[in-house]
């Protein structure tokens, strides 16, 4: 729907948007959309909630078992912890980049750490991490693409997170409206389904008798908004001063291997 983008707060994180005309950029992918005509213009980070599984696993040593139980903990000390996590920020790319710098041997970054960080500021870096990211990657898609997204539909896994919701919408300065839809491609492909054998005459009719119901919606605070600009324009420097360098380890690296 026009001004409306998806964001799956899955594994990945992956965000798109419909247009009739066709566009591209490094900031998407340009997909053919399911619908009669038009594009799904669609950004994809690699690393989501497999991010948090490696944090909780690697760094704080919970096992998956106790994942569910320490989940809340680190929201609520992550919600302790001020917008910029105590000066800590994190480039979420442990698994390379796609959108928008399409590097596949970039790799995370956890910077500002200090003696004063706590485990809430690392947790509250990494969702703000993705959620910058995500800004950046939507802010291209639209000036590329010259279509206005003004809102996103969260869905996944993560969508479940109110302080990641909220963190979303003041990084992106725009409402995240949650969905009770998880496995959303299961939920397209049964739509595609639907319409093809004739349930419903339209892609766009079949789409608004299935859609998962909209539970909560998240509005930006304008005060958090404005901080989050002025942490996007540091966050956005970061990643472009820092790969060149990261060409190089990752050269090391391979080199080692062999």
């Amino acid at each position: 729907a026009p001004g409306l983008a998806y964001v799956n707060l899955g594994t990945a994180i992956v965000s798109g948007s419909y247009g009739t005309d066709y566009a591209y950029d490094r900031a998407f992918r340009t997909e053919i959309a399911i619908a009669d005509r038009g594009y799904i213009f669609e950004t994809c980070l690699r690393s989501g909630t497999f991010l948090v599984d490696w944090l909780a696993r690697e760094m704080f040593q919970v096992d998956a078992t106790r994942l569910r139980d320490l989940l809340p903990k680190l929201e609520a000390e992550a919600a302790a912890s001020p917008i910029g996590a105590g000066g800590v920020l994190l480039v979420p790319y442990w698994q390379g980049c796609m959108t928008p710098h399409w590097d596949s041997a970039a790799r995370g970054v956890i910077a500002g750490i200090s003696g004063s960080t706590h485990r809430g500021d690392i947790y509250r870096s990494l969702l703000e991490g993705i959620a910058l990211d995500q800004a950046i990657s939507t802010n291209q898609a639209e000036r590329a693409t010259g279509a206005k997204i003004d809102r996103f539909v969260a869905i996944g896994g993560g969508a479940a997170s109110d302080l990641w919701s909220q963190i979303l919408a003041d990084a992106t300065a725009r409402p995240v409206l949650r969905s009770t839809t998880v496995e959303a491609s299961s939920l397209g492909a049964a739509m595609a389904a639907a319409k093809g054998c004739g349930w419903f005459p339209t892609f766009a009719e079949a789409s608004k008798a299935m859609a998962g119901e909209i539970t909560r919606t998240f509005e930006p605070d304008a005060k958090r908004v404005a901080r989050y600009a002025e942490l996007r324009a540091i966050y956005a420097d970061l990643w472009p001063t820092l790969s060149a360098w990261n060409a190089r380890l990752a050269d090391f690296v391979e080199r080692g291997h062999g």
